[in-house]
């Protein structure tokens, strides 16, 4: 997911938002995706470009609830970051407010190696594990 952030957030000329993350990572293929060309995106492995979405899907993290549960993970141990952006009408006296995925944070990979990864997740069947 770290690859995914970092590239979406590298390549991106608009303000990304967790749901897209949460999305590409899931490899969906929404209208706001393909308008976006994020289904297009290319990520660096060992020395060479990959295309996201002609890899296989992930098989781990799945449902997208459980992805954005590890996302959310992530911004909570520092290793994705992200603002909350507040803005207030002209026209009104609300405020709206927008999250967005800013990038991940300087030796994020390194020290995700060290973390521990394990989801308890309940479902209609029961209590599952998701690494």
């Amino acid at each position: 997911m770290l690859e995914v952030v970092e590239a979406l957030t590298k390549n991106s000329l608009i303000e990304v938002s967790p749901d897209d993350i949460v999305d590409v990572f899931s490899r969906s293929n929404t209208d706001k995706i393909r308008k976006n060309k994020y289904n297009e995106l290319t990520l660096q492995r060992d020395s060479r470009e990959v295309k996201l979405y002609e890899e296989k899907p992930p098989t781990i993290l799945i449902p997208k609830e459980t992805a954005r549960i590890a996302l959310n993970d992530l911004v909570c141990k520092n290793l994705v970051k992200q603002e909350i952006w507040l803005q207030k009408s002209k026209t009104t006296q609300y405020l709206s407010c927008s999250t967005v995925v800013v990038g991940i944070s300087e030796n994020a990979k390194e020290n995700a190696k060290k973390e521990c990864w394990e989801y308890w997740v309940y479902s209609q069947k029961g209590k599952k594990r998701s690494r």
